[in-house]
């Protein structure tokens, strides 16, 4: 399949259709601190394409533009960078967080993880094909990455970012979270980023998708297109938290559907949400972006909860 560029197409997410008035060709370009890429987004006989080995732009200061620099260290003086969860002043305005509140939400001493669904491990626990909690579950993601366990300090800043007025703070978590996977998410090559899609009536009562704010700037960081539309909850489920792991599983079959039109041609894909527990949930979710073409998926979450999900 040839590209816009007349080149062979890399793996990508393909939207085609009927409808004379179809766009063509549109290119669109993006820039949030590190991260700098472009999207192709081609419709009918053409697939999207993204440029592998593209040039990322350090962060710095000098990096910015003369006036971005002026306007940076004049609202840092009018407004004092402060920790985005206790309100500590910053010694550095690059940061969201002080280190005792960073310290709180990633470990030094981080425990060793199940490279299948993100659980910590206790020495010699896992698996051929996973562990204790994942060995006998078909989970249809690759990998879960996170920021750490769903308890303490963690677990009440995730609560805080369900609400809109902890968006800031689920900014600050999503890029500390990208400080520490960065690199093997780099190295896995996705192709796009999807948010978990959320029931319209859920979202209008929460008032923020967080997921969707999370994966704007994974996509970003990560230098991919965020395709915000590209899972969609055909019917609103009930609740997970009070329901056993095979309800969960159940609960969410066959809950997702990916629009017509749309095509992963064997796209690498991450999916972000906020908190992972038993898996059913993005597994489902994983299961319906395979069945539409797509080659991975990975899942990326800020926390992963680990407490009475063992079958």
């Amino acid at each position: 399949m040839e590209s816009g560029h007349g080149t062979t197409a890399s793996p990508g997410v393909r939207r085609s259709g009927p409808g004379r008035f179809l766009h063509v060709f549109v290119r669109r370009r993006f820039r949030c601190g590190k991260a700098t890429g472009s999207l192709t987004v081609v419709s009918r006989q053409t697939s999207t394409s993204r440029k592998h080995g593209r040039a990322r732009p350090s962060g710095s200061a000098a990096a910015r533009p003369r006036g971005v620099r002026w306007w940076h260290a004049l609202s840092g003086l009018i407004y004092p960078p402060a920790c985005c969860w206790c309100g500590e002043p910053l010694e550095r305005p690059d940061r969201r967080f002080c280190l005792s509140c960073q310290g709180a939400f990633v470990a030094e001493d981080r425990p060793d993880v199940c490279p299948r669904c993100g659980a910590a491990l206790k020495s010699g626990l896992l698996l051929p094909g996973g562990c204790p909690r994942c060995k006998d579950r078909d989970l249809h993601f690759d990998f879960v990455f996170s920021l750490g366990v769903y308890e303490g300090e963690l677990r009440r800043a995730v609560l805080r970012t369900k609400r809109p007025v902890g968006e800031m703070l689920l900014i600050g978590l999503t890029r500390l979270l990208m400080d520490v996977h960065e690199s093997r998410l780099s190295a896995y090559r996705a192709d796009v980023v999807v948010p978990m899609a959320m029931h319209w009536s859920r979202r209008m009562m929460r008032g923020v998708n967080g997921p969707e704010v999370s994966a704007e700037i994974v996509a970003r960081e990560l230098g991919v297109p965020m395709a915000r539309r590209l899972l969609v909850r055909r019917r609103k489920t009930r609740r997970q938290f009070n329901l056993s792991p095979p309800q969960r599983f159940k609960n969410v079959r066959q809950a997702f559907r990916v629009p017509a039109g749309y095509h992963l041609d064997a796209a690498r894909v991450v999916l972000v949400d906020d908190i992972l527990t038993t898996g059913a949930t993005c597994s489902e979710a994983a299961r319906t972006l395979r069945a539409a073409g797509a080659a991975g998926v990975g899942a990326v979450v800020l926390a992963r909860a680990e407490g009475d999900d063992l079958p």
